[in-house]
């Protein structure tokens, strides 16, 4: 009964009120009421600080997700972006850790900014007169507009992976793209240094994105039961032998020279190595060997302070801003391909979007799972 109330009592205000009072009211009740766990807090809307006559307003964007998940928030953000815009609002993107706001150290690493340019960084951000946090995806932040417009549904935002009518949903959304998605200068020269010098105007690139961890190789491998339980929510694609196979009669039918290969595992890349030697183009990463992927399944296991722990110590150890920039680099340079071949992924759409329908055809990989979601 009280539940029908409150929800009932805050609609009308919703109604009612100026967007910016009603979000100030429902998130100082919210913020009262909840449990007392920072982590809940996390994720609530609220003001940092509101002046009157403030002549900027900010909305710093967060993704509710204890990682920060690069292009699952970027697709959502396209959407946030527009909805802030709509309303006079700076958007700013915030990715860091659930982990650092329980531990007060929010505004010293954030993600997003390794790769993009942002109007005002998020340590600055802070010290603004007027300056709202929302959610990626949450509390209705997205514009039913741009939503219809790009998916035909106004409470649809996000990006798919699609291979019907692609060119046309692709090209619709890349002017969205690039308004909010702006690259550092300093990243697309470290691109040129290490991949783009290796493509010449006369090469034809088929772009390979490899996400093992979907596959049905190691699919094989998990022994937790909730992993599997998880993993049957995502989608579910073809080993990297049968890709290997796949890219040696694409590369015959488009008549490409060069392979530019995305891949979080050392033995797939090797793999690529051995059958197309010099053709290959990779980023230098840190990867992993794909027989030793049993050793994350005990993550399901842990607690969620356990978690958190064991992502920051594992950051730590690969350095998460290498890692980070060496796998955005994947995928713009997927995004300049002439080719591409990849499973429905986060990163696959964002390589198509960033592509915007140019590529001179596509190859999306089967997903034996059928999942909504990546």
């Amino acid at each position: 009964m009280y539940k029908k109330i409150k929800d009932t009592f805050f609609a009308w205000l919703e109604r009612t009120l100026p967007y910016e009072d009603y979000i100030m009211i429902r998130s100082r009740y919210y913020w009262l009421t909840t449990s007392s766990e920072r982590e809940n807090k996390y994720r609530l809307p609220y003001f940092i600080s509101r002046k009157r006559n403030a002549k900027e307003k900010y909305c710093v964007f967060r993704y509710a997700l204890p990682g920060s998940a690069l292009f699952s928030s970027a697709l959502g953000h396209i959407f946030s972006y527009e909805w802030a815009k709509s309303k006079g609002y700076i958007p700013i993107v915030d990715l860091e850790y659930e982990y650092d706001f329980q531990k007060g150290h929010l505004g010293k690493d954030n993600e997003w900014e390794y790769c993009f340019e942002q109007p005002v960084s998020i340590k600055d951000v802070v010290q603004k007169d007027w300056v709202l946090v929302e959610q990626i995806g949450r509390n209705k932040t997205w514009r039913k507009e741009t939503c219809l417009i790009i998916n035909h549904d106004a409470d649809d935002y996000t990006i798919h992976v699609v291979d019907k009518n692609w060119r046309e949903y692709y090209g619709r959304l890349n002017q969205y793209v690039r308004k909010a998605w702006v690259w550092k200068q300093s990243f697309l020269d470290e691109y040129q240094q290490e991949c783009g010098c290796k493509i010449s105007e006369n090469d034809c690139v088929l772009g390979i994105f490899l996400r093992e961890e979907f596959s049905v190789d190691v699919s094989k491998l998990r022994t937790n039961k909730t992993a599997r339980e998880i993993y049957k929510k995502h989608p579910l694609t073809i080993g990297v032998q049968e890709i290997v196979q796949l890219v040696k009669e694409y590369m015959k039918e488009w008549g490409c020279n060069k392979v530019f290969v995305s891949t979080e595992m050392s033995d797939s890349l090797d793999l690529f190595l051995q059958e197309f030697g010099d053709c290959v183009i990779f980023v230098n990463r840190q990867r992993m060997k794909s027989n030793l992927y049993t050793n994350h399944e005990k993550y399901w296991d842990m607690s969620n302070d356990e978690k958190r722990e064991y992502d920051r110590k594992l950051n730590q150890t690969l350095n998460k801003r290498e890692k980070t920039i060496a796998y955005v680099k994947e995928v713009y340079g997927l995004s300049l391909c002439d080719y591409l071949i990849a499973p429905k992924s986060s990163g696959a759409a964002a390589a198509l979007a960033l592509n915007g329908g140019k590529y001179r055809d596509i190859c999306i990989l089967p997903d034996f799972n059928k999942a909504d979601r990546y």
